[in-house]
């Protein structure tokens, strides 16, 4: 069985056992509110409420990421089974650009609610009382997820709103040297997908001297060569993207908000994962 399969296999099932158990309920305080608790000296609840809205944030973040990842592999999957070769080669493009968003704006959040567990652990059991706290790098990440994109309003002028280039994200993927780069396989999948030569080159072959001719594409087999040509790359696409919104997903449900409960991530055995482990030793400093 190819890898790709192989990895589609692991974590479809997983991941939707995952979402069937999670819970989901958000509540966001307005800015009114919040002045308001300032004014009054309310700072327990200043800051219960402030690091809520990040928990919030990036538990909705790991959530949409999971299903989002989940619809791509579903379509690759449904690709693949009849041998669409644009179907399968947009929805890989697709499942690429998914998990690249998703780890440019999560890369970062395991580690940093890792080391500062205990603190927005007071912060959300209403314990931190005597000043406000400030989780700015945690707040922009969880807001780029949700909110970048391209706006008319210029008031919206922050870093965390706009959104990036798409070589921005899968560079993000691609930083770290012990995988192998994603990009070339995307710029493949790009050429196919887009109306290009390569496209073109498809359906038009010499047949002879001079002599060409437009035919079919064995769409079954250019699969298959893309599936076996880039093998290696595919482990690094899953692990970027699901493992770092299941390990949130952990993470998160240690903080013990009852609406935000997910029983199944209990279960999972991450420890083959080295962030996790990390991870994990932080939070028992």
């Amino acid at each position: 069985m190819d890898k790709l399969k192989v990895l589609i296999n692991h974590y479809k099932p997983l991941v939707q056992q995952v979402i069937a158990s999670a819970e989901t309920g958000y509540v966001f305080t307005s800015i009114d509110y919040h002045l308001q608790l300032i004014q009054n000296g309310h700072f327990a609840e200043v800051n219960e409420n402030y690091v809520d809205e990040i928990i919030f944030r990036f538990h909705a973040a790991s959530l949409i990421t999971l299903r989002r990842n989940l619809l791509w592999i579903k379509s690759i999957e449904c690709s693949e089974l009849n041998s669409n070769l644009f179907g399968f080669c947009a929805s890989l493009r697709g499942f690429i650009e998914s998990a690249a968003d998703s780890f440019y704006s999560l890369r970062y959040a395991p580690q940093n609610l890792a080391k500062y567990f205990k603190t927005i652990k007071n912060c959300i059991d209403g314990k931190e009382s005597q000043r406000i706290y400030n989780f700015k790098e945690l707040e922009d990440w969880g807001i780029h997820f949700l909110e970048a994109g391209k706006y008319e309003n210029k008031a919206l002028n922050e870093d965390h709103f706009k959104a990036k280039s798409t070589w921005e994200y899968i560079k993000a993927i691609d930083s770290d040297t012990s995988l192998k780069p994603v990009y070339p396989l995307y710029q493949n999948l790009c050429q196919i997908t887009h109306p290009s030569r390569d496209t073109a080159n498809l359906f038009f072959r010499q047949t002879d001297d001079y002599i060409y001719e437009v035919c079919d594409i064995n769409e079954k087999l250019k699969i298959e060569s893309i599936v076996q040509s880039y093998d290696v790359e595919y482990e690094g696409i899953f692990q970027k993207s699901f493992n770092t919104a299941l390990i949130l997903l952990w993470i998160i449900d240690l903080f013990s908000i009852e609406r935000l409960r997910c029983p199944r991530i209990r279960d999972i055995d991450f420890t083959d994962i080295p962030e996790f482990n990390k991870v994990k030793k932080i939070i028992s400093r």
